[in-house]
């Protein structure tokens, strides 16, 4: 949790990127799941249903792994739909698309993943931004750069990255932080021969989960976290 000057608490926004198979969704799951303790209702959103089935299947099998969920309480559908899971505390995971908004203003939630977020929109960001408000809540917002939707997501990473007005923090997670898929760490054989047939943003941007610059920009070195203060002082000189 956090919280302001006078210890009243504020909604938490954290932002994940993350590189080609690196673990984004258990970690989204694992986050969710440590929450479900403490709250009543939460969400993942994908810009599809099937966006979501991840998390949601990541989710179920922890539950059910230490006896916090039965398999009765879930609504798990073959075909692409919505899910539901009611642990035994109570606690409702729903999944939900935001290519319908009209799903997003049902109830304010206690916490939400958004899952693949580079193919969803500003607006649906929006929106979930001001459900956790309503709760103090928090919205974690994961998944691979993509620019399906425009640069949002790899701005707004980089506008966490320093001091900003959502109190939020950016985080990336690196291909080769999975041993699954590669063993051998940033030096395994799929990371370097991936390295020496990209750029070296290209690279950076699919493995590492760091932002490029734009194309175009003027300053392409620019870095919010670098380049811009909240604390300077006026010098008319």
């Amino acid at each position: 949790p956090r919280y302001d000057d006078e210890g009243r608490p504020l909604p938490n926004l954290t932002l994940l990127t993350g590189g080609l198979q690196a673990g984004k969704s258990l970690a989204g799951s694992s986050h969710m799941f440590a929450m479900h303790w403490c709250s009543s209702i939460l969400w993942i959103v994908g810009e599809r249903y099937e966006d979501c089935r991840y998390e949601f299947k990541g989710l179920v099998e922890e539950g059910m792994w230490i006896g916090a969920l039965e398999w009765r309480n879930v609504t798990f559908p073959q075909n692409p739909g919505p899910c539901r899971a009611t642990f035994n505390n109570g606690c409702i995971v729903r999944t939900l698309s935001s290519s319908d908004a009209s799903t997003l203003a049902s109830e304010s939630p206690d916490g939400v993943l958004m899952v693949e977020a580079g193919r969803q929109s500003w607006t649906a960001f929006e929106t979930l931004w001001e459900r956790v408000i309503q709760k103090s809540g928090w919205l974690l917002v994961s998944g691979t750069i993509e620019q399906l939707q425009g640069r949002w997501f790899p701005n707004l990473w980089n506008e966490l990255q320093g001091d900003n007005v959502y109190h939020g923090k950016s985080l990336r997670l690196p291909s080769y932080a999975n041993p699954k898929f590669y063993p051998e760490g940033v030096n395994d054989p799929k990371i370097l021969a991936a390295k020496k047939t990209m750029s070296e943003e290209e690279f950076a941007e699919r493995f590492l989960g760091i932002p490029r610059a734009a194309i175009g920009v003027v300053f392409p070195q620019f870095r919010r976290a670098t380049h811009v203060s909240f604390d300077a002082e006026y010098n008319p000189l």
